[in-house]
């Protein structure tokens, strides 16, 4: 792998968009996709797309997206059409539906790598196309804690003989209580062993997928510890810790106490509150956020290519804060300038390492189905890199 030293070249990341650009992009996007009911939703994401791609440059060359609407327009039209047939089954024929709705679970897996598989094929630079391995039988491995996970807590009343819905019925006190005193403590375990294990689990998740990439014939492996993710969430603890003693603070001085306070006021500090409210969620989100794209793109890298990822969390929770304040008081307006924003700081902070040329030779990917793409966009599910 490549060890970053006195003969490395360092190419820094640039993005050259603007807000005004990409306003007339978007907003047109925005009523086309109205007005047609969602079929121009293929056209507008390639446009978006290839105006990020397009305006990303490193070592003196953009970034292209390649995608062709119409097969992400059928794409979706598949992953509609398979939705409302799991309705009408799920409204006519429960079982039936319930049998399909297995059937989907069972394909998520294929349709998650499916989905990365595209994105990546049909993304380029210098002609040469990213490319993904899929493994689906890894995948499904994979997925399968969170699956028995899901299973297991989805059972538990039954287990437990528990009817969720009858809980307010007098039906044997004694027994009821002890049992339901049994769901709630396995419940509790259940929620301590998944926060416990998700970090290793998503150390095994992001080495999944880091270890598939590819650009023309070159593989890209990604170095990670599971010690980084525990990290990660005990100090955003430490932040939700302390935010949220901060806003029950902010929350007793700025609410009036008294009864004769105006209405005008009290409004006033209600929304106060609330605004004050998602502080604590932005900001962890910012810290996550930066913590996981440094950790990550400072871990990739092939024979010859590594990535030095420099976000600050301070800026990234002011980008975030202040971006979130705008599309608010601007009803969704101001959703490009946030966007360029954050796509222009994001670069700003990224370099590529190379050590020699770049002389990758291409390899042919071959052409992908969207229906992947489409399905994980219908269920807005994150490919995470």
């Amino acid at each position: 792998m490549l060890e970053p030293g006195n003969q490395t070249r360092r190419f820094a990341f640039e993005f050259n968009g603007n807000t005004r650009d990409y306003f007339g992009i978007w907003i047109v996007n925005l009523v086309l996709t109205i007005l047609t009911l969602g079929i121009y939703s293929a056209w507008a994401k390639v446009r978006t797309n290839r105006y990020f791609y397009g305006n990303t440059r490193v070592a003196g060359s953009s970034f292209d997206y390649t995608a062709d609407p119409k097969k992400i327009l059928l794409g979706r039209a598949i992953a509609v059409a398979m939705l409302l047939v799991y309705q009408v089954l799920l409204f006519f024929m429960p079982a039936a539906g319930i049998t399909v709705l297995v059937l989907f679970g069972l394909a998520i897996p294929f349709v998650y790598l499916s989905s990365i598989a595209f994105r990546m094929r049909y993304s380029q630079w210098r002609n040469i196309h990213f490319g993904f391995q899929r493994d689906v039988g890894k995948a499904y491995l994979l997925l399968l804690p969170l699956i028995l996970y899901v299973i297991l807590l989805i059972s538990a009343p039954l287990l437990f003989g528990i009817d969720l819905n009858e809980l307010d019925v007098e039906e044997d006190g004694a027994d009821l209580s002890q049992r339901l005193q049994q769901f709630l403590t396995f419940n509790s375990l259940m929620v301590l062993l998944g926060m416990l294990a998700f970090p290793l689990w998503q150390r095994f998740y992001y080495k999944f997928i880091g270890d598939r990439v590819r650009f023309g014939r070159s593989s890209f492996a990604i170095s990670l510890h599971a010690g980084s993710f525990y990290l990660m969430y005990f100090l955003a603890l430490l932040l939700v810790v302390g935010l949220s003693l901060l806003y029950f603070i902010a929350v007793v001085l700025v609410l009036p106490t008294s009864s004769d306070v105006s209405q005008g006021s009290l409004f006033t500090a209600i929304v106060f509150t609330y605004l004050t409210a998602l502080l604590p969620y932005i900001v962890v989100f910012a810290f996550i956020k930066t913590y996981l794209t440094n950790l990550l793109y400072n871990n990739l890298r092939t024979e010859n290519v590594a990535f030095e990822c420099t976000l600050k969390f301070g800026r990234m929770a002011w980008i975030y804060l202040t971006n979130t304040l705008a599309i608010l008081v601007t009803l969704g307006l101001a959703v490009p300038w946030s966007k360029i924003r954050l796509a222009r700081y994001r670069a700003a902070h990224m370099q590529m390492l190379v050590d020699g040329e770049l002389d990758v030779v291409a390899a042919d990917s071959g052409e992908l189905s969207a229906s992947g793409d489409a399905m994980t966009d219908l269920f807005d599910l994150d490919i995470g890199l």
